[in-house]
């Protein structure tokens, strides 16, 4: 293996280096990436440390959770499905409950049907199989970032104390996520577009009303 990156005490990578002298620029996007398997994170950090990305990276979900600071600089969180004592797909919650907000992404040998719609359901924004590659990998991350840094895509909707984030499909009451699934924020989004258009269409006409007279 090409890239020698040590372990910091927490058990991750430090995200700020490529290697000993080839710090990440300013601009790379930075993964935040659980995945148990050693041989596998290894490989996979320096795939993504060579395609310009900042990775830190963690053995599992309890250590992620210790260091929740980590998602302050990060932009996407990479899951792995199998996990131990905390499975990827139980760790989306305790992360959205724990207020990080970052899109999910699952990297994962368990492609079943039923796995990516759960994972979707769960409010994951991807669901890559494991045996696509680190260039579909790439390309994906990429664009899910592309498109978050997107402002059209990711205006909120308020409605009151509701706040709807279309860009993730995430909900908030009050500035707390309420772990919506996808298709439960779905049916909400299209009930409050629906909602604010008739208000719309009804101060219009109001509008009109009082100009004619």
């Amino acid at each position: 293996m090409a890239t020698d990156v040590s372990h910091d005490p927490a058990g991750s990578r430090d995200a700020t280096a490529v290697g000993p002298n080839l710090p990440a620029s300013a601009d790379a996007i930075r993964i935040l990436f659980v995945e148990n398997d050693d041989g596998f994170r290894e490989a996979i950090v320096e795939e993504l440390f060579s395609h310009g990305f900042a990775v830190r990276d963690f053995p599992n979900g309890d250590s992620l959770l210790s260091a929740l600071n980590a998602a302050l600089d990060a932009d996407v969180i990479l899951l792995a499905w199998n996990l131990p004592k905390t499975p990827g797909i139980d760790l989306v919650p305790r992360l959205r409950r724990r207020g990080i907000t970052l899109p999910i992404v699952f990297l994962t040998s368990h492609s079943l049907p039923e796995n990516e719609r759960m994972a979707f359901d769960r409010g994951a924004v991807d669901f890559i199989d494991k045996v696509r590659g680190v260039e579909v990998l790439v390309r994906r991350l990429r664009r899910l970032v592309s498109a978050a840094n997107d402002p059209q895509p990711d205006k909120a909707f308020l409605c009151s104390k509701l706040m709807l984030r279309p860009a993730t499909s995430r909900a908030y009451w009050n500035q707390v996520d309420v772990g919506l699934t996808v298709g439960e924020y779905n049916v909400v989004h299209l009930l409050v577009r629906s909602m604010i258009d008739c208000i719309t269409k009804a101060s219009s006409r109001g509008r009109g009303s009082t100009a004619i007279g």
